[in-house]
């Protein structure tokens, strides 16, 4: 099941998003706060999260597996130190 919204006149389905098309800021506020719960794929890849780029597209963040972010966490303390 698709969850839609209408944000300024335009209907968003998180489902079949448009990487190419530009969205608002609150759309993209929008879309980021849908996938808290709601998980998509590109390229194979599971997405919960974009970032705007410069022209408004979105651009999607996969997941960060926990062990690299573990591993990433003790190579700053390492440093830190």
């Amino acid at each position: 099941m698709s969850k839609t919204s209408k944000a300024h006149n335009k209907k968003i389905d998180l489902d079949n998003l448009d990487l190419k098309r530009n969205y608002t800021l609150k759309e993209f506020e929008y879309i980021n706060d849908q996938l808290k719960n709601h998980t998509l794929k590109f390229d194979e890849k599971p997405v919960n999260l974009f970032k705007p780029d410069e022209n408004g597209h979105l651009v999607p963040m996969p997941q960060t597996p926990i062990c690299r972010a573990v591993i990433v966490a003790e190579i700053a303390h390492q440093l830190s130190n």
